[in-house]
């Protein structure tokens, strides 16, 4: 599990490539979600765009990925730790939908902190 300081302040990119699939995970609503659930960080090594991506996926769904200047310092958490990928807590925020023209897109941000500190999950649950 990857620690986190309650304030969300890590942004997923790349979302505006994935909102059909946030839509088909949430659903939009008239006052749009302030909604919380689990992500997967997974390295993506064969990313033909970036060998350092690392993917956010949501309920085995990829709905962005880390900040490309982000994403070394959190794969080199991983090397140090002995970790394949790590949770953390999600937030997603927006989809908003009040008729004609009046929509916002989703937007994920992540309970993560920098530098990062991962940890195994029984760990983790004695820290908190």
């Amino acid at each position: 599990m990857l620690a986190g300081d309650g304030k969300f302040a890590c942004h997923v990119v790349g979302t505006s490539l994935h909102q059909a699939t946030l839509e088909y995970l949430f659903s939009r609503t008239s006052t749009g979600l302030h909604r919380y659930c689990a992500a997967l960080l997974t390295p993506q090594p064969n990313n033909p765009h970036d060998r350092k991506a690392v993917a956010v996926m949501i309920f085995d769904l990829e709905v962005g990925h880390l900040e490309r200047d982000v994403a070394p310092d959190f794969l080199r958490a991983l090397r140090k730790g002995g970790f394949a990928d790590a949770a953390c807590e999600a937030l997603i925020l927006g989809g908003w939908e009040r008729g004609g023209h009046d929509w916002g897109d989703f937007n994920v941000r992540l309970n993560a902190r920098t530098p990062f500190s991962i940890y195994p999950v029984g760990e983790w649950q004695q820290r908190a």
